[in-house]
Order: structure tokens, then C-alpha cells, then sequence
């Protein structure tokens, strides 16, 4: 059985075409060269049906035909062609010259439209680098190392408030003994001192003996003396500083003014007293 759209032979049980896959039972079966006597003096209906549909097969071009008839199934996969259409003026497989490769885009203007102004790539990453400044003031804040030695004097005045409480309670036949229960219950003891320590210089409106003797002063972002709410600000906001396992301690030795949580928040931090 030959197929009406490649032309490929077939066995007569086959069902499609062997080279292109097509349904076989619409096509016309091909008589073999010498099987039938000319007929062109044949008067058999059969025999001049069989003449007809070979002359109709070999006189109707095969796209014409493929075009004309009805398809018996759809094909499965859409015919995408694989070659892109070359530009204008350049012959397809050719390399394109150098002027076309470097040809801008065309860009689409309207009176409507609104240009985006782009600055330097330069200037782009020198803004990108830039951080707003906190401190408005000249005064600039005083070094890690500075405030934790103004800490430190603080500290000790406070420990020794504290070695204070521990003697007189030796003294009065009390019975000191250190364990799991007595040192916390002492570190609890010091935390209480520090901060009524700080609550008394922030109620009085000054700084404590640690910044004073290391010649640093409070300020506000402005340049200005802090008020005392600004004070009180800071003392809560320094212990929520140290609660935090002193990661708002650290962040002074991250942060690009040098600035404490505690700074942040309360908006207040240690200068050098210049004047003193």
C-alpha cells in the first residue's frame, strides 16, 4: 500500500506509513507496473475508477493535495521553525559586520515619556557609601576605650560600696558563705547599687565621678546638656544594653560614630570635655 503523502510503500496490514506515520486507510491503492492489461481500451467500471484515481494522484501536485484533503488526526506536536529571520540587508549564515554588532537599540521617544536621569557609576557608589550622620553636633563621640575606663572608675566605687555592705554584715556576726545560692543573690546585691548609683547623678542633672575624672561630659545629638528625662532614657536603655548579654555594649566597636544602643535610644552620648 503506497502513502498518499510521502509516497512510501507500505505492506497492505499496515494501519500508518512507515517513513512519515500517517493514517494508511484514506489512501488509494497503487496498482504495480504490468498487474493490468493498457486501459486504455478497458471497459470495466472497476478498471476505469482505478485509472481515474491514479491520473487524479499524479496530476494534483502533493501539497496542493495534503492541503485540500481532510486530515484524519491531528498532529501531535506544533511545526515551530528552528531558524530565526535575519535582519535586513544581511545574508542568512553570514557573520554580522562590526557596525551592526555595536548598532545601539532603538529607543522609543515620546513627548509623554519621562527620562530617568542616571548618574555616574562613580558618583553612584560614592552616595551608596555615604550613612546619614546621627550626631548633628561637631563634637565627636569619645572611643570605646575611653568610656570603659570611665565605666571601670564607676564600678569600682560601686564594688566598694559594695565590700562595704559585706563587711559591716561580717561585722554584725553575720555568716558569709559563698555558693550557688549566696552569689547570685550578691551579684543581684551590686546590680541594685549601680543602679541607684546612676539614678542619683541622673535625678541630680550631672554626670557621675567616672566621666568626670576621665574629662568626658553627656550631650545630646545637638551639642546641647541633656535634659533629665533624656538621663533616665539612658539609664534604662543601658540596662536593657547589658540584659542583652552587653550586645549593645559591643555594637559601639561596629557602629560607625561609635554609638552604644543605649546612645541610640536615649539620643545622648559621651564627649570629651574639651573645655575642662
Amino acid at each position: 500500500m503506497e502513502c498518499r503523502y510521502c509516497r512510501a510503500l507500505n505492506s497492505d496490514d499496515e494501519h500508518r506509513c512507515g517513513r512519515c506515520g500517517r493514517r494508511l486507510q484514506a489512501s488509494v491503492v497503487r496498482p504495480a507496473p504490468g498487474s493490468y492489461p493498457p486501459l486504455t481500451t478497458a471497459t470495466a467500471p472497476a478498471l476505469l475508477e482505478i485509472r481515474q484515481a491514479v491520473e487524479s494522484i499524479h496530476s494534483t501536485p502533493p501539497v496542493a493535495e495534503a492541503k485540500r484533503r481532510t486530515a484524519f488526526q491531528r498532529t501531535l506536536f506544533r511545526e515551530i521553525p528552528n531558524v530565526m529571520p535575519a535582519p535586513d540587508g544581511v545574508r542568512p549564515g553570514a557573520a554580522p559586520s562590526a557596525r551592526a554588532q555595536h548598532r545601539p537599540a532603538a529607543r522609543r521617544s515620546s513627548e509623554d515619556q519621562q527620562a530617568l536621569a542616571f548618574h555616574d557609576s562613580a558618583a553612584m557608589q560614592a552616595i551608596d557609601a555615604q550613612v546619614d550622620a546621627v550626631i548633628f553636633c561637631d563634637a565627636k563621640a569619645a572611643s570605646p576605650t575611653h568610656r570603659f575606663l570611665a565605666a571601670a572608675l564607676d564600678g569600682s566605687l560601686v564594688l566598694t560600696a559594695m565590700g562595704l555592705f559585706v563587711a559591716s554584715f561580717a561585722i554584725g556576726g553575720g555568716e558569709m558563705v559563698l555558693d550557688k545560692h549566696t552569689i547570685p543573690a550578691l551579684a543581684g546585691i551590686a546590680g541594685v547599687l549601680w543602679f541607684f548609683y546612676q539614678l542619683l547623678f541622673c535625678l541630680g542633672d550631672g554626670d557621675t565621678p567616672g566621666m568626670q575624672w576621665t574629662q568626658l561630659r553627656l550631650v545630646n545629638f545637638d551639642g546641647q546638656l541633656p535634659d533629665r528625662e533624656q538621663r533616665l532614657r539612658r539609664l534604662l536603655a543601658t540596662g536593657l544594653s547589658i540584659v542583652a548579654a552587653f550586645l549593645g555594649v559591643i555594637w559601639a566597636l561596629v557602629d560607625e560614630e561609635s554609638l552604644t544602643w543605649h546612645d541610640h535610644i536615649s539620643k545622648t552620648f559621651p564627649t570629651v570635655n574639651v573645655g575642662a
